[in-house]
């Protein structure tokens, strides 16, 4: 059995869960296919510039990328995370407003846009942005944790319940869907 320290709250759960997510925050929107190229050569820079620490060069990147394919949401995706990864909540979800602009259905855009609202705190926000996704398969990465984190923030702990279940169902050693559950189990949910 995995245990966890006392000082192991939902909180850093939550921290974990948005750290762990960054890559497949930053690649899992479909790119709108630009020229071959270089597009791929912007994207492996603002990857090299980001993993480096080098925000500001990342961010010319995606800039230059945006003046190439103004369209394209992956790029509005990443300077999403760009500005989330430095604490700028707002502007991040302008940039994800952006993307969906361009394709309002956009799975992995709605999911990082619900990332964010928990991350600020808008848990009603998410939960209905994440209950819209629910018909949607395959249900983007991490999408039901996310919803059991705001079910739970929300007090809906029998639907986060059954969804922490079904996750440790299939991967019973899931660090943070154990920490919820456990958490829940010991009357309430902190974080």
């Amino acid at each position: 059995m995995i245990t966890f320290p006392e000082n192991f709250s939902c909180k850093k759960a939550l921290q974990v869960l948005m750290a762990g997510l960054c890559l497949f925050w930053m690649t899992g929107c479909a790119s709108s296919g630009g020229s071959g190229s270089t597009e791929a050569s912007l994207t492996e820079s603002f990857e090299q510039d980001l993993r480096t620490g080098h925000y500001l060069k990342a961010r010319q990147d995606l800039s230059r990328e945006l003046r190439l394919h103004p369209r394209n949401i992956s790029v509005w995706n990443n300077l999403a995370y760009l500005d989330f990864k430095n604490g700028q909540y707002r502007q991040a979800d302008g940039d994800l407003a952006q993307g969906l602009a361009l394709n309002p259905k956009n799975a992995f855009l709605l999911e990082n846009r619900a990332r964010l609202f928990l991350a600020r705190h808008k848990d009603k926000a998410a939960r209905k942005i994440l209950l819209s996704l629910e018909t949607v398969r395959p249900w983007p990465r991490g999408f039901r944790l996310l919803l059991a984190i705001a079910d739970l923030r929300t007090g809906h702990q029998e639907e986060a319940r059954l969804l922490l279940n079904a996750i440790l169902s299939d991967r019973p050693r899931d660090p943070l869907a154990r920490v919820y559950l456990s958490r829940l189990g010991n009357g309430g949910v902190r974080g």
